[in-house]
């Protein structure tokens, strides 16, 4: 298979051949749509066989993995990233278009991803997360290329860590003492620093409990150096207490914190 790059046109030619390889050999016509926001995928496809029968199901992972690798390549300062790909296929030819403007909600509900869900109901990618593609990260982008149906600025009131409570128990133990005493810091700063970024999260970690996928991302994406404190043979036990300290300075950090 051939490898995306800067040029869509070539880019179109490894989709089709991708897509032509996952469709079903009686699918006589079909659709596809890749939405993308920061680094997530949301895809389906839809295919009709000779009965008339629709079929609908998930775009195969390696045209989710090209489309996401594409759409780095042809990004560009300002412009930012495309955030939608659709094909098409009549029973004969292939073609693929992207949007840079066109909103897309992610979900199992009717209209899906074009139609809003119901009123209540999860909006997926919300407001807060498209604006964090397009203010910062990989896909920046220029009033010239700002979407008319996303705020500049949020209007969603987050709440915050309790920054303020002051160390209890064993952390408070734990940071009277080398390498723990400078290590706690760090780890306290990088936690605020990694939820200013993403406000969002601390809703999560309130609604979703110990065990929610919000907590799981902040102990994967504030990694911890061991190199300076560890013994010339390494110390495990010390880099295996990470998760559990960061995980006490959590819960330390959302006493009191209600949504």
């Amino acid at each position: 298979m051939m490898d995306v790059n800067e040029d869509p046109h070539a880019n179109d030619a490894v989709f089709v051949e991708l897509w032509r390889e996952a469709l079903p050999a009686e699918a006589t016509s079909a659709r596809c749509v890749v939405s993308l926001c920061n680094s997530v995928v949301w895809s389906r496809q839809w295919w009709t066989g000779a009965d008339g029968a629709e079929h609908q199901e998930r775009v195969k992972p390696s045209l989710r993995t090209a489309a996401s690798k594409a759409r780095w390549r042809e990004s560009g300062p300002g412009k930012g990233a495309w955030i939608l790909l659709k094909g098409e296929f009549d029973g004969h030819t292939m073609t693929f278009t992207r949007e840079h403007s066109t909103r897309t909600y992610w979900g199992d509900h009717p209209g899906a991803p074009f139609e809003r869900p119901a009123q209540g109901e999860e909006i997926r990618p919300s407001d807060d997360t498209w604006r964090d593609e397009m203010t910062g990260g990989w896909y920046p982008r220029d009033d010239e290329h700002w979407p008319d149906w996303l705020p500049r600025e949020s209007t969603t009131v987050h709440p915050k860590l309790n920054t303020e409570a002051p160390l209890t128990g064993r952390l408070a133990e734990l940071a009277t003492s080398e390498p723990w005493s400078s290590w706690i810091p760090e780890l306290d700063r990088r936690l605020a620093e990694w939820v200013a970024k993403r406000p969002e999260i601390v809703r999560e970690l309130i609604e979703e409990g110990p065990d929610a996928h919000a907590r799981q991302a902040i102990l994967e994406n504030i990694p911890i150096e061991f190199a300076h404190w560890a013994q010339p043979d390494g110390n495990d036990a010390l880099a295996e207490q990470a998760d559990g300290i960061l995980n006490e300075l959590i819960d330390l950090r959302l006493t009191g914190v209600t949504v």
